[in-house]
């Protein structure tokens, strides 16, 4: 969800997508496309644009779309300095359309101390972390790295995945 908007007003405009302005949902209203950050940031989003989006998640919040494969891990990354989005709501996204679908989900938090933002995986943003530390973020979510706290990134590290037995590989 969009943040600022409350759910009710989103599943609203989900369901009476003829209601939803044509607007363009700016990160920062007074800059607008003047970030003047990395060449890769976007400063915002046309608000019909989000529609298709939100209908997905919502359908599969409600259990009208289910995923049909079964999963051996799923992995919440949390980055307490990202202002950008609701943790709540994606929190209760998560365990409702992925927890009892897996082998094994979690959540992991990235130290706030490192002070990484919303794009924290663009080299030219502001507020992010070096390219190999992030790397081992993503490896240790998917429980393939070699370090599973992600050189401190990851404030409770994960555990890693167990070889499969069909081929050797860790999955």
């Amino acid at each position: 969800a969009p943040k600022g908007i409350p759910l009710p007003v989103v599943r609203l405009l989900v369901r009476f997508r003829p209601l939803i302005p044509k607007v363009y949902f700016w990160w920062d209203p007074r800059k607008k496309e003047n970030l003047g950050e990395s060449p890769y940031v976007y400063p915002g989003f046309p608000l019909p644009g989000m529609v298709p989006f939100l209908h997905l998640a919502e359908s599969l919040y409600d259990g009208k779309v289910e995923p049909t494969n079964h999963l051996r891990r799923v992995v919440l990354v949390s980055n307490p300095g990202d202002f950008a989005i609701r943790r709540d709501i994606a929190r209760k996204f998560f365990s409702r359309v992925y927890e009892g679908r897996a082998d094994m989900t979690a959540e992991v938090t990235l130290d706030p101390a490192l002070g990484w933002w919303h794009d924290f995986v663009d080299p030219w943003g502001p507020h992010v972390g070096p390219a190999d530390q992030v790397s081992e973020v993503f490896l240790a979510a998917l429980g393939a790295g070699a370090d599973p706290a992600a050189r401190g990134a990851i404030i409770a590290p994960l555990p890693m995945l167990e070889p499969d037995s069909s081929d050797g590989t860790a999955a």
